[in-house]
């Protein structure tokens, strides 16, 4: 890949998710000039929206999803313009794929144009060139940039205790990148360890196979499951009134939803607000909410739509599933079976029980500093990164502008999404992505209008993908 010019600016994203999509989306919407280049070893959007499962719905409802805040009604109205028999209403949870192929409908022309241009191989090094960053390919090549933004989404998730060794067709380490219902043997005994969204996700495609006599068990430190959606209905939280103190903010919440609407209107509005309340906490307080408030946040924040919880309540009623509250003691392989053992929350005594398949949703590894990506070692290596002082991802500025190992803001380095958690707290939702590449754009347009502009160059080893 060559180009002629050397008056545009490259801004390159490793990543090709939904988080660089929305970032190229709103640097074209900002008028920026220059070529944006996203490298990904994978095809599509990643594991979030390019499963092929229907089951799996957004937990968003469509009508706040598209791809701008001032838009927040696009996927819906994309999706209506498809002919789906009957029409879907903003209040609806669809389909993950299909917010797939809406980013993939929004990028479509900014890749014909070569605005956006596609690079089919993972990062495996970042080093600083004069005032480039020069990002070295697994696969041989090189790529110059003026800007990186590391959009590298989700970690798998933390390997399970006692996890080494036992055979791959037992046990599933990252679930995002399969098909469960393709894994478990009929009548199958299943084990999740974690009762989150990832859980869910994994119980509603082995609910075919539990109504055919499959036993699925779901165990956590706390056993509780996300809650009903409820309502969109949202009672205004004002940012304002909450003391600097993680015990003052749980005390107005919960003077707040006693005060008569539903809690989940409380929850709504506190989720507008939840970006500013962090960052107005000392980090003291930040590490005391996330100790004592982070399991209930969940539960509450990250709720399900309303089908998908009747029908986990249906499993639980008939017998299907149970939730167990305790902690995993360790695994091992006994012939063509998992035994696992775990002591319950409350109980001194150990239990054990024989499973066909287990299933880590513990959720994403948060501890960037321990992935074994090659690109993140390079990095902390290296020192252009550190690790969030909560341990959640990088440690980084509200806009996203990544600091180095000296606490010195790495130049032209930011990130976007998963990353960010540390930072910003909630920083994974699409609303949330979209609002942070829609700002940290306009900081790009703003910044690379006096950095001199660098020629994006792959040696032969890379190829690009304009598919």
């Amino acid at each position: 890949m060559t180009t002629s010019s050397l008056s545009a600016p490259t801004v390159l994203c490793i990543g090709a998710g939904a988080s660089a999509s929305l970032l190229a989306h709103h640097l074209h919407r900002e008028g920026f000039t220059g070529r944006i280049v996203l490298v990904d070893r994978e095809a599509g959007l990643g594991p979030a929206y390019a499963g092929c499962d229907l089951r799996h719905v957004l937990n968003v409802p469509a009508g706040n999803m598209g791809a701008a805040r001032d838009d927040p009604a696009g996927f819906l109205l994309w999706l209506n313009a498809l002919g789906i028999d009957p029409p879907v209403a903003a209040g609806d949870f669809v389909p993950r794929q299909l917010y797939g192929r809406y980013l993939e409908a929004v990028l479509e022309p900014l890749r014909g144009s070569g605005e956006v241009i596609r690079v089919r191989s993972a990062a495996s090094a970042l080093w600083r060139e004069g005032a480039c960053w020069r990002v070295e390919l697994e696969r041989g090549g090189t790529l110059l940039a003026d800007a990186v933004v590391l959009a590298i989404g989700n970690l798998p998730p933390r390997a399970l205790p006692g996890s080494a060794g036992i055979d791959e067709r037992l046990i599933v380490n990252d679930p995002w990148r399969c098909r469960l219902d393709e894994l478990a043997p009929p009548r199958a005994q299943v084990l999740f360890i974690g009762t989150g969204l990832t859980m869910v996700d994994g119980v509603l495609s082995l609910a075919p196979a539990a109504s055919e006599g499959a036993h699925l068990t779901a165990l956590s430190r706390h056993g509780r499951l996300p809650l009903a959606w409820g309502t969109q209905a949202s009672t205004p939280f004002a940012a304002s009134d909450a003391a600097r103190s993680a015990r003052a903010l749980m005390r107005q919440v919960r003077a707040q939803a006693k005060a008569g609407a539903a809690w989940q209107q409380t929850m709504n509005g506190l989720r507008m607000q939840a970006r500013t309340l962090w960052l107005q906490l000392p980090p003291a307080e930040q590490a005391r909410l996330l100790r004592h408030g982070r399991a209930l946040w969940s539960i509450h924040r990250h709720r399900i739509p309303d089908p998908s919880h009747a029908r986990l309540q249906a499993l639980q009623e008939s017998g299907r599933l149970a939730i167990l509250a305790g902690r995993l003691e360790g695994l091992r392989q006994v012939g063509n079976r998992v035994q696992a053992r775990w002591r319950r929350r409350g109980r001194s005594a150990v239990e054990e029980a024989a499973f066909d398949l287990v299933v880590n949703a513990t959720g994403p590894e948060s501890r960037y500093d321990r992935s074994r990506d090659p690109l993140l070692r390079q990095l902390f290596a290296a020192g252009h990164v550190r690790p969030h002082p909560l341990g959640l991802g990088l440690d980084a500025t509200a806009a996203g502008e990544l600091r180095a190992a000296d606490g010195s803001l790495a130049p032209h380095l930011y990130s976007l999404g998963a990353p960010m958690q540390g930072v910003l707290f909630e920083c994974t939702a699409i609303p949330d992505i979209r609002d942070a590449a829609q700002d940290l754009a306009a900081l790009l347009c703003r910044r690379l209008q006096a950095v001199p502009a660098s020629v994006p160059q792959l040696t032969p080893g890379a190829t690009a993908d304009r598919e």
